[in-house]
């Protein structure tokens, strides 16, 4: 058993995504073009801190 299940026993991080209004989903699909959009502009060295990106193993 996990530290969180047994101090917040109540937390199950379950999610029925069938209980969504037809609303949420045209918000949520918004969302996700902005993001898609803003992560295709370029940056300038100075905008991006000129740091190299994090490599993350997964």
């Amino acid at each position: 058993m996990r530290t969180y299940e047994q101090t917040h026993p109540w937390l199950s991080f379950e999610f029925d995504l069938r209980n969504l209004d037809y609303t949420t989903w045209v918000k949520l699909g918004k969302a996700t073009e902005g993001i898609a959009y803003i992560g295709k502009v370029p940056l300038t060295p100075e905008a991006a801190g000129r740091r190299k990106p994090e490599r993350h193993n997964g």
